[in-house]
């Protein structure tokens, strides 16, 4: 599973946790929760078995049909060689001899249809001559043993390729529920949480702290720095970069995207000198469309370590909440 969708995932995860140990104050507190959830938790498990659907190894396919290739190359060789020397003693016949050699040389081909082609050439040449090439070191039985791996390895050549495309299948159907998933979130159940901002505000905060995705670079830096989160109404937040662990340079690349369902939004993000900044008198931003994504670099929104510009800021300037996305 990619990384961003194993981010999503887990912060599903993490919401679903919230409602089991908040769930007896949350049904009477939101009694319409209750429906939602089991969804959820239906969508989490249908996202567990794509991934684990489509992360299965299927190395093990492809090293098979080289098994099965290389079945069909050695007896080919061995029969043809056979019905060259059958053809240059017994009865000398130049043009066949020239044609097993183009043959013997397409069996060490790295194309399945080269082998295989190749292979149905020296059969048919030899399958007349069964039983007359025992002096040439290739015995009738050899000659249908060569048959045989021919059918074998052409019953398995595209196993590996199927494996492969119902693989990407899956990939592409787990990026689409991924998709709706966040839909579902922004659509149902962030606006079914939305009254608790007034009536009850620490499990309204407690919600939106599971409903981020933070994703910490790990590997010695090799994983991007990925966070996600959700901007109320005319709210700027600094995205919490962990410096220790992120290493920004005015032409580091960063990737922006606005969430958010509702047309005609805008969320804005900028590199500021103090946390939670306003992008005022000539600041330099970026304004990203909802349903839209943009990469730049940090220089391009205002990052200057010298003047101390140095707080990633997204800004949410709408009379609507929105969803953002970031990663470094």
């Amino acid at each position: 599973m990619k990384a961003e969708n194993e981010n999503v995932l887990s912060m599903a995860q993490t919401v679903r946790g919230f409602y089991v140990e908040n769930q007896a104050e949350l049904d009477v507190i939101v009694p319409a929760i209750a429906a939602p959830m089991a969804e959820l938790n239906d969508r989490i498990d249908e996202l567990l078995l794509n991934g684990s659907q489509a992360d299965m190894d299927i190395t093990g396919f492809a090293a098979q049909k080289q098994v099965y290739a290389q079945a069909v190359v050695d007896l080919g060789h061995k029969v043809g060689q056979a019905c060259a020397g059958y053809y240059t003693m017994a009865v000398p016949d130049l043009g066949n001899v020239e044609i097993l050699d183009y043959y013997h040389s397409e069996l060490d081909s790295k194309r399945d249809s080269a082998i295989y082609m190749a292979a149905v050439t020296i059969r048919d040449m030899a399958t007349p001559l069964s039983g007359m090439l025992d002096p040439y070191d290739a015995s009738a039985a050899e000659i249908t043993a060569l048959g045989t791996a021919m059918a074998t390895y052409k019953a398995y050549i595209d196993n590996p390729r199927r494996k492969q495309s119902i693989r990407e299948g899956l990939i592409k159907q787990q990026d689409r529920m991924v998709k709706d998933l966040r839909e579902f979130f922004s659509r149902v159940l962030d606006r079914l949480m939305e009254p608790l901002r007034m009536d009850n505000r620490l499990l309204y905060d407690t919600y939106h702290a599971a409903r981020n995705i933070i994703d910490l670079p790990g590997g010695g830096g090799s994983e991007p720095y990925v966070y996600e989160g959700v901007l109320q109404t005319l709210v700027r937040f600094t995205v919490p970069l962990p410096t220790s662990e992120v290493s920004i340079s005015p032409g580091t690349n960063i990737k922006l995207r606005n969430n958010t369902i509702q047309n005609g939004l805008q969320l804005r993000f900028y590199f500021h000198t103090q946390s939670g900044g306003t992008d005022t008198g000539g600041m330099l931003f970026e304004s990203v469309p909802s349903g839209d994504e943009t990469i730049v670099t940090a220089s391009q929104i205002g990052y200057d370590l010298d003047a101390g510009r140095v707080y990633l800021i997204a800004h949410n300037p709408a009379a609507e909440e929105q969803t953002f996305f970031i990663e470094i």
